[in-house]
């Protein structure tokens, strides 16, 4: 890293507010420019900005109107650049964006009933991202909602409308192998309960309880430290993502 971006990092380090600045900028804020503001307080433009709008802080009308940040009745400023009445774009009567597309943009455009690469007919086979064998039912949009999972179907074909509250499940917990002999039909309540965590040996019962717990004090954490960035004024950017 060169030294000018090291001083130009350093000279961007989060500022934190003391009470006088922040009693400072509620006094003079609503009807001080926030440049002169900035500048007794040794800051950027930028921070004080982001600190007035965490406080809600705003300009009173009399402040705009005197900064010129607002027009006053029957003002003329700018009046040489506004549209006049019956006035005509430059594109009226073109037929809108497609007619003043580039030739090659327009022959590069999606046709009606164009498919994507990805497109599969009904009927098609394909394994989901949680290892179940699901089939293509319908071409429907958004696609996802056009799959439905081969054991469910398989069941169903037997047996009917699965009831609400229960699910189909494989005796073996072989999720490939899809026979209405390797099927059953167990309540949910009945799955919760077999993967309790009241089920399982007491070590791993333990470290679950642990990683539970880590995780939101974690959170908790990240929730107070996002807090009071807001309170200062500041991103509230994610550790965890960085």
């Amino acid at each position: 890293m060169t030294a000018a971006k090291t001083t130009a990092r350093k000279n961007r380090a989060r500022h934190v507010w003391t009470d006088a600045q922040i009693k400072t900028l509620r006094a003079r804020y609503p009807h001080v420019k926030t440049q002169l503001i900035a500048d007794d307080l040794g800051l950027r433009l930028e921070q004080v900005y982001a600190k007035a709008h965490a406080l809600g802080l705003k300009k009173t009308p009399e402040a705009l109107a005197e900064f010129g940040h607002t027009l006053k009745p029957g003002s003329q400023l700018g009046a040489a650049y506004r549209f006049k009445p019956g006035h005509s774009t430059h594109s009226h009567g073109l037929g809108g964006h497609r007619a003043q597309s580039h030739p090659n943009v327009i022959a590069s455009r999606f046709r009606p009933g164009h498919r994507s690469q990805t497109w599969v007919p009904v009927g098609s086979y394909a394994w989901s991202k949680d290892g179940y064998l699901k089939r293509k039912v319908a071409d429907v949009t958004p696609s996802r909602h056009g799959w439905e999972l081969e054991h469910r179907l398989i069941w169903m074909a037997y047996h009917g409308d699965i009831p609400a509250g229960f699910a189909v499940c494989f005796k073996d917990g072989d999720r490939t192998h899809v026979h209405l002999d390797n099927l059953e039909l167990r309540a949910r309540a009945d799955i919760a309960r077999a993967n309790s965590i009241h089920n399982l040996p007491k070590p791993l019962a333990d470290v679950l309880r642990l990683k539970g717990a880590l995780n939101r004090s974690i959170n908790h954490h990240e929730r107070k430290r996002k807090q009071q960035q807001q309170q200062h004024g500041e991103p509230a950017n994610d550790r965890r993502s960085a």
